[in-house]
């Protein structure tokens, strides 16, 4: 009954047959029709079907209570009331496998589908998934046609996340990494979204700039790459899908798992890019990586760390006890991979000046012809000044609205710095090689190290410098 009354609501809107062989519901020519009518078609079609389903459901259900009635006066018909009970389930657990084996012509459609489309697709099956359970007196829960739905949202969103990541990848290919030059205020909406700031921001804004030159989370800015820009788009795409009007066909833990893929690979990927060198060979073309590119970098990462701690709360609410615990794990790992990311990016910055810091201290001033200096002439010294200027700069760029970052990075740069030249300045003393005016420019060399770092330190919080080595090494 239930597959003659599918079969005849079907061939009504595909003009043929679809008798199959056996226990089967399609032949192959019906499955091809099927799948080759327009979604808007079978849209149609499906309506006709669960239409067809639920009057059979609903006359077998008055059967039901007419039965019900004569058994609570004949208690002899109890054997007929529990049979017609098992007849209504098996019409509804039936009737949904007939109706998924239809849905299941659809997977590849369902791929293709928009965030619209695909909701307005699952609505009719899940509407007569209530039905069912609605005349069931046992509050039986059927699973037959809730599983098909389930796996073509799996379907759905295998797709929706691997065209996201593989544009991710692209964009990363592509990216500069130059800070994003202007920010639209859109940005920083999907921001607030999860972690609200201060609106006056925007009412500075509205009658002149509409861009910024930072994200902000919470008052505190954050330069990043364009890039960045969309993932913050795209993380609001998958949060999104943790809806209630999704999760009858897309769980949680599902959209949960891929929305910790695409941070990660975001992070990850910059990962090998800057901190690995990777972008010398992307479409950038960059020729070297510098300080102000790891630095970038290290704020990218800063900015999801500050930033997924109040994903990671909004998610959580829309989840379960049991895929809270699950997302909990997966976006604390994230979480530790992108700290020692910031962690490496650092070190990676403090190696290069050590390096930097080393070939003046170890070979520069102690080959340089210091007797023949000229006033003007550029020495060892004043080359080590202008990388540590460069350097001292670029913290501040991207780093000043992180005080204790910028103190505590300069601050072992500057370390170094005390620690590498004194001994260098007592040997160079001792040497004997140098004569009165040779010691006067090494003196007026370290003045104005010593003025720089005087400037420098204070623009990175950094107080109460001492001299006191490099005077004594200089006088020694």
């Amino acid at each position: 009954m239930i597959k003659d009354c599918v079969k005849s609501a079907v061939e009504q809107h595909i003009g043929t047959s679809i008798q199959a062989d056996g226990g089967n519901l399609l032949n192959d020519t019906a499955k091809n029709k099927i799948q080759s009518i327009s979604t808007t078609q079978f849209y149609s079609l499906m309506e006709s079907v669960f239409a067809s389903l639920s009057n059979l459901i609903i006359q077998t259900k008055q059967i039901r209570e007419v039965i019900h009635q004569h058994c609570a006066e004949t208690s002899t018909l109890h054997f007929l009331r529990q049979e017609m009970d098992k007849a209504l389930e098996t019409c509804c657990e039936v009737g949904q496998s007939r109706a998924s084996t239809l849905l299941s012509t659809r997977d590849e459609d369902v791929k293709k589908m928009s965030k619209d489309d695909i909701l307005t697709y699952m609505k009719l099956p899940q509407e007569f998934i209530n039905k069912c359970e609605q005349v069931l007196s046992n509050s039986k829960r059927i699973n037959v046609l809730r599983t098909t739905m389930t796996s073509q949202g799996q379907l759905f969103l295998e797709e929706f996340d691997k065209t996201r990541i593989s544009n991710l990848n692209l964009l990363l290919h592509n990216e500069s990494w130059k800070p994003a030059p202007q920010i639209p205020v859109q940005f920083q909406l999907y921001v607030d979204e999860f972690a609200p700031t201060d609106m006056t921001r925007y009412d500075q804004n509205a009658e002149g700039k509409k861009t910024f030159a930072y994200l902000m989370i919470q008052n505190t800015n954050f330069l990043v790459c364009q890039t960045m820009l969309n993932l913050v788009s795209m993380i609001n795409e998958y949060y999104e899908w943790f809806g209630p009007q999704y999760q009858h066909f897309i769980t949680p833990i599902d959209i949960g798992n891929k929305l910790f893929n695409l941070v990660s690979t975001f992070n990850t990927r910059m990962n090998r890019l800057v901190l690995g060198a990777g972008a010398l060979n992307s479409a950038a073309n960059l020729r070297s990586i510098t300080g102000k590119h790891l630095l970038l970098s290290s704020e990218c990462a800063n900015f999801l760390l500050h930033f997924v701690p109040f994903l990671k709360e909004a998610v959580l609410k829309r989840s379960n006890l049991q895929q809270q615990q699950m997302l909990t794990r997966q976006l604390d790992s994230f979480v530790h991979d992108c700290s020692e990311h910031r962690r490496k990016i650092f070190d990676q910055l403090t190696a290069i000046m050590s390096d930097t810091i080393d070939s003046v201290v170890d070979k520069a001033i102690h080959q340089f012809k210091w007797n023949d200096v000229k006033d003007e002439d550029p020495t060892p010294l004043t080359e080590l000044i202008k990388n540590l200027n460069f350097l001292q700069s670029a913290a501040v760029q991207f780093l000043e609205s992180h005080p204790e970052d910028l103190s505590l990075f300069f601050g072992k740069i500057i370390k170094m710095c005390f620690d590498k030249l004194p001994s260098c300045l007592r040997t160079l003393n001792k040497s004997g090689s140098i004569h009165a005016k040779g010691k006067a420019a090494v003196r007026k060399g370290v003045v104005k190290l010593e003025t720089s770092i005087t400037k420098w330190t204070a623009q990175c919080h950094i107080n109460n410098v001492d001299f006191s080595v490099i005077e004594d090494a200089i006088k020694s």
